[in-house]
């Protein structure tokens, strides 16, 4: 009423972020009597944890992310806008123990974003961060492993919840991972000409009989034709421009074609490793931490995790080595799809460059 003064319309709801967002902030900058603040010329701000309303965490959490600066957390607290900083740590510091505490009652560490009964598919490569700016100290160069869950609606798959309870301490010290996660432990092994490849069973199940790829030839047809349109009509019509909608690439097109709408993917990075992804150590590591991460989601199904080639051959070499722990009826390895399109093209290449 104060913003826009006395109205019976329910349409004269405009303001209702604004009225939240000034009322989250009374409550948060109000005392139960009058304090003496100044002592030795310095202002001494002191807020209730009882009286922690979203929107100043939320500010103070938001600003720290984008900027990393104390100093400017800290001019917001001083203008009652958000929590402290050392507040905001705490807040931080205590969802992570909470998180901390559920991998180590797990047992594996796997986020909690992530669904149960759902289909897992994970990707093991190198993460590399050089700042180029002129104040940084460091760089990071280490080994990311990320989950991925494809659903048809919002309602597929079970979500996790976590442990009833809350962080042992109230402190800005982040608990230690689960030390099944953070060891790596050393592999030795000589590469030599022994390595056994298994040989593939029920071939003939391999080859498709009968396929009938009609539909996707006839699918490329049309996409095909949408392409002759379109460069005619910009042949015959100077001023014409191709725009975003005209679905040029095939997947656009594609894409496009679909009557049922994609829902997102739920998608969630574990904790970067700071050991090289090249290493035997390194991707054995991986592959153990994503079959953990899958038995715990999805028990029935078959780990599949996705290389680049680099990390491709180390995989299937670790998979011939230990076929009872990775063996190929326990482990599915693939090679990424930025690797076989650039094989593609370089084929492609050698195809041009003998062909007169």
């Amino acid at each position: 009423m104060i913003l826009e003064g006395p109205c019976i319309d329910e349409a004269c709801e405009q303001s209702t972020a604004a009225a939240l967002s000034i009322s989250q902030l009374i409550v948060h900058n109000s005392t139960k009597r009058n304090r003496n603040r100044s002592i030795n010329k310095k202002t001494i701000v002191r807020h209730s944890k009882s009286q922690d309303t979203p929107l100043p965490i939320y500010i103070a959490l938001l600003v720290h992310s984008v900027t990393r600066r104390k100093s400017l957390v800290d001019k917001l607290f001083n203008l009652g806008i958000c929590v402290s900083y050392d507040r905001m740590l705490q807040i931080s510091a205590d969802a992570a123990n909470v998180v901390c505490a559920q991998y180590a009652k797990d047992d594996v560490v796997c986020p909690i974003s992530l669904r149960t009964g759902l289909f897992t598919l994970a990707a093991i490569d190198n993460i590399d961060h050089n700042p180029s700016s002129s104040t940084s100290c460091t760089s990071f160069h280490g080994t990311s492993i990320s989950l991925m869950q494809n659903r048809f609606d919002a309602t597929d798959g079970l979500k996790r919840a976590i442990s009833d309870g809350t962080a042992s301490e109230s402190l800005r010290k982040i608990q230690a991972l689960p030390t099944s996660y953070t060891t790596v432990e050393p592999v030795s092994f000589i590469i030599d000409n022994n390595t056994i490849v298994p040989a593939i069973e029920n071939l003939s199940s391999l080859i498709g009989t009968g396929i009938d790829i009609s539909n996707i030839l006839a699918s490329d047809a049309g996409w095909l034709d949408n392409i002759s349109s379109v460069i005619d009509t910009c042949d015959t019509d100077v001023d014409k421009t191709i725009s975003s909608n005209e679905n040029l690439s095939w997947a656009a097109y594609n894409a496009n074609l679909t009557t049922k709408v994609a829902y997102p993917a739920i998608t969630a990075l574990l904790p970067l490793f700071r050991e090289a992804a090249h290493t035997k150590a390194m991707i054995k590591h991986g592959m153990k931490s994503v079959q953990s991460a899958v038995k715990l989601l999805n028990f029935d199904q078959t780990p599949v995790i996705e290389f680049d080639q680099p990390l491709y051959a180390i995989a299937k070499l670790l998979q011939w080595r230990e076929p009872l722990n990775f063996g190929e009826n326990k482990l599915i390895i693939l090679l990424g799809g930025l690797h076989i399109e650039m094989a593609a093209w370089k084929t492609i290449g050698d195809w041009l460059e003998g062909s007169g």
